[in-house]
C-alpha cells in the first residue's frame, strides 16, 4: 500500500483482522514521519503500539517528543479547561462549551437550567480567582 504525501493530509480509516499489518502500516508511517523531521500522533488503547514506535524514536529528536500515558497513575495527565482564559469573550465561550458538553452528556433533565446558572457562577468565581 502506498500513499503520496498529499493522501497523509486526509483521513485515514484502517480496519482489518488480528495480523493484516494494521498495527504495521502505522508504524511504518510513524518512522517515516520521524525521520523527515515530521510531527505525529499515536492513539493507542493498549501501549503497545506507542512503546513500539517509542523503542525506535530518534535520539536527536527526543526534545520533540510528548508522550501522554493516560493509565500512568502516578503522573496522571491534567486538563484544566478553565486555564488561559483571559478575556471576558473567552470565558463565556469556555463556560458556554463546557454547559454545552454537559448537557449533552446528562441532558436537561440533570443539568437543567437551575444546575447551569450554578456551573456558570462557579466557572466565573474559578476563572477570576485561577490560585
Amino acid at each position: 500500500m502506498r500513499f503520496t504525501q498529499e493522501d497523509r493530509f486526509r483521513h485515514l480509516y484502517i480496519i482489518g483482522q488480528t495480523g493484516t499489518g494494521k498495527s504495521t502500516l502505522l508504524i511504518t508511517q510513524a518512522v517515516e514521519d520521524m525521520k523527515a523531521g515530521n510531527g505525529f500522533c499515536i492513539l493507542d488503547p493498549h501501549g503497545e503500539l506507542c512503546d513500539f514506535v517509542m523503542d525506535r524514536f530518534p535520539k536527536e529528536r527526543i526534545d520533540d517528543l510528548i508522550y501522554f500515558d493516560l493509565s500512568n497513575t502516578e503522573y496522571p495527565l491534567a486538563f484544566n479547561p478553565l486555564d488561559g482564559t483571559e478575556t471576558e469573550d473567552e470565558r463565556d465561550v469556555v463556560t458556554n462549551d463546557l454547559i454545552e458538553m454537559f448537557v449533552s452528556m446528562y441532558g436537561e433533565e440533570i443539568f437543567g437550567p437551575r444546575i447551569q446558572d450554578y456551573f456558570r457562577n462557579a466557572c466565573f468565581l474559578l476563572m477570576e480567582q485561577p490560585e
